[in-house]
């Protein structure tokens, strides 16, 4: 017969495997959220539209708002200043193609390395154009220009 010391050793080192199980288990399943948290952060972080851009530095309420206001006077700024560089640009495209379409023209744009001097070379066809460059020594004599009508005439 079993007495009441073999009983109770019994009894302790039962509820020492399951405690130690119990242990493990706890330890596991914390690795296992500590992983998903961490996962978790670099979503967010990467995903986030809330960047720090500013320096840690403390900021004073009145400061933050000068901050603000001075950036988005610099964003105004520079909106007008692009709207009016592609209404320019969209200009200049215009009398671009006016005279491609007039005159034939046809551009060429070439690199180039001469020594250690890397460029661009453009050239510029036009067999409209070059035909009356051509002719121009011959005729310059000849050619009137009416004010009336602002025209050129070869007489």
């Amino acid at each position: 017969m079993k007495t009441n010391k073999d009983i109770i050793l019994v009894i302790l080192a039962g509820l020492s495997i399951c405690l130690g199980i119990l242990l493990y288990f706890s330890v596991d399943y914390s690795k296992h959220l500590e992983n998903q948290v961490s996962k978790m952060n670099l979503v967010i972080n990467r995903d986030s539209l809330s960047k720090d851009y500013l320096d840690k530095t403390t900021w004073e309420t009145d400061d933050l708002i000068k901050f603000s206001n001075n950036q988005t006077d610099e964003v105004i700024k520079l909106r007008k200043e692009k709207e009016m560089l592609l209404d320019s640009l969209r200009e200049s495209s215009t009398f671009l193609d006016i005279a491609k379409r007039q005159y034939g023209m046809v551009f060429e744009k070439k690199a180039y390395k001469k020594g250690s001097v890397v460029g661009n070379s453009f050239r510029v066809y036009s067999s409209k154009l070059d035909s009356a460059l051509m002719l121009l020594h011959v005729y310059r004599d000849k050619l009137k220009y009416n004010r009336k009508d602002n025209s050129w005439t070869v007489e």
